[in-house]
């Protein structure tokens, strides 16, 4: 069995939902980079995003349940 289909999803689903972390992912990466040089700017977004994908997976994990 491949990797999406042991998470319960088809592939289109599983390229979405790994297209939607990554892309939040950088955009919290880049964020930190931007708070670092200007530390008034983004000063909560990074862990907003980790807040946010960890709730995402959980939902995920929660709708796994039989």
């Amino acid at each position: 069995m491949s990797h999406w289909k042991d998470n319960g999803m088809t592939f289109l689903q599983h390229f979405g939902f790994a297209i939607d972390v990554g892309l939040r992912l950088i955009l919290a990466g880049t964020c930190c980079i931007i708070h670092a040089v200007m530390p008034f700017m983004f000063q909560t977004t990074a862990s907003d995003c980790v807040k946010n994908l960890a709730e995402k997976f959980n939902n995920h994990l929660d709708n796994d349940d039989p």
